[in-house]
């Protein structure tokens, strides 16, 4: 369904990688995505803090601050980033759309 980013830090593997479940926590957690145009400074460090999610919840903010800090192309990082994340609504808008799967509803 999504990509991901594979990286290894201080001899550690990571895996970055968006799914339903991690956006819903990260929307949960306060995170809206159209704001990130708004308030970028605040929220692109914490689109990288929310890929963390699904892979590794329980690293500390510290350490995934310090990981961000450590990337040399962090433009080019955040718009994969803004991309998988995209990716996941996508597939999400795409199933609210599908027809001829299941129990059928009408208004009276």
């Amino acid at each position: 369904m999504t990509s991901k980013i594979k990286f290894v830090y201080n001899e550690k593997p990571y895996v970055l990688e968006f799914t339903r479940n991690s956006v819903k926590e990260m929307e949960r957690r306060g995170f809206d995505a159209a704001k990130v145009l708004e308030k970028p400074m605040l929220l692109l460090p914490d689109l990288f803090s929310g890929a963390f999610i699904a892979h590794h919840p329980l690293v500390r903010k510290k350490l995934i601050d310090e990981i961000y800090n450590a990337f040399d192309d962090k433009v080019g990082l955040l718009n994969a980033l803004c991309e998988m994340y995209s990716l996941v609504l996508e597939d999400f808008v795409a199933e609210l759309e599908k027809s001829g799967n299941g129990l059928k509803w009408e208004r009276e």
